[in-house]
């Protein structure tokens, strides 16, 4: 993996670029959105409370994925990218976003797959999607929470 691309968009960026310049309205949760969708040690403590089976195995499975975490990144918690798409159905208003020109790097030798987002637009292209920049962290790990709770 490299170290600026989602992992979606790097094992096909062809079909990345196709999906993101198809004109279909589209939300991009770019990998910093992910960053700070943290677990930290007390929310995965309060996970590990949860004395449901569902509570159990989610507990397991967040010790485990963040094993890969421990040795190669440097998080102050534990990042949750594919939960922040259900955690954007259930409550956009706990994102930022802005709409950006996006396309993404199909040629890169270290770059490809990257999403480019023009920010600023700098292009003077116009806007494809709409990028999320910053979730509500404490709000998202009550949700991941309360979630495993309802299998009570």
């Amino acid at each position: 993996m490299a170290a600026t691309t989602e992992f979606n968009f790097q094992v096909d960026p062809e079909a990345a670029k196709i999906v993101v310049n198809s004109g279909i309205p589209i939300t991009l949760a770019p990998l910093n959105v992910g960053f700070e969708a943290q677990l930290l040690d007390e929310d995965k403590k309060n996970i590990h409370k949860v004395k449901n089976p569902v509570g159990q195995a989610v507990a397991g499975l967040v010790d485990f994925y963040g094993l890969s975490f421990d040795s190669y990144w440097n998080f102050e918690g534990l990042p949750m990218y594919d939960p922040c798409t259900i955690a954007w159905l259930i409550d956009p208003t706990k994102f930022v976003s802005r709409n950006c020109y996006v396309d993404v790097e199909t040629k890169g030798e270290l770059t490809s797959g990257e999403s480019v987002i023009d920010y600023y637009n700098i292009t003077k292209k116009k806007p494809n999607a709409d990028v999320l920049f910053h979730i509500d962290r404490p709000w998202f790990a009550q949700l991941v929470l309360d979630a495993v709770k309802s299998f009570d």
